[in-house]
């Protein structure tokens, strides 16, 4: 299956907030009445979900897990080189033939965190920053996923974007730190004050 959504086959996202409180509400419920009821109690459930598994290290396994066993569909995450970096629920059928070898580049006009329908399935890319980090797709080949679905799935692709784009910030400093502290070793004669820097960064010089 090719995640090439052609640009008339896009179609505006169905996922919106989630409607809550009742229509005699009128706006004079306050925000504490509002954030506890049932609906925004499991927005926030989600998304402590989906921030528990991207803070523990569990990255997109995680938030496919976690997506997963929300909608109870099945779920397939794509780099940018349109090839499976994790999946829950789904089998191995779901994938391309050859699996992680074939290159299948994920839509450039698709708009970051927004659900788009692509023959079998429902499609968000995480390009919080303009750049196209992955994509997550829910497979819903009989048409049946309701607007609180997609707006789950929105919110892994928006979760997900981000988790990516702070791992590699976190790579890009530690690469950066590490040049400076080894020029450090070899060129500071102060062993006092390599030996704080070293104890800081957690090397045991001894």
């Amino acid at each position: 299956m090719s995640l090439d959504i052609e640009p008339k086959r896009l179609v505006a996202p169905t996922a919106t907030v989630l409607e809550v409180g009742s229509s005699d509400a009128g706006g004079q419920e306050s925000l504490a009445e509002l954030l506890r009821q049932p609906a925004f109690e499991e927005v926030a459930s989600l998304f402590r979900q989906f921030i528990a598994a991207a803070v523990n290290g569990h990255g997109a396994p995680g938030i496919a897990r976690v997506l997963q066993q929300h909608t109870g569909k099945p779920v397939i995450i794509e780099n940018p080189a349109g090839q499976v970096i994790a999946s829950s629920g789904a089998e191995q059928g779901d994938r391309a033939p050859d699996g992680f070898s074939q290159v299948r580049p994920l839509p450039e006009i698709a708009v970051h965190a927004v659900a788009s329908f692509d023959v079998d399935r429902w499609v968000a890319v995480a390009r919080p920053r303009g750049e196209i980090l992955a994509a997550v797709s829910l497979l819903d080949p009989d048409g049946q996923a309701t607007g609180v679905d997609l707006f789950e799935l929105e919110q892994a692709a928006n979760i997900l974007g981000w988790d990516i784009l702070h791992i590699r910030d976190v790579a890009e400093a530690e690469v950066a730190l590490w040049g400076d502290f080894a020029t450090e070793l070899l060129e500071d004669s102060d062993v006092d004050r390599v030996r704080s820097h070293a104890s800081r960064l957690g090397y045991d010089l001894d």
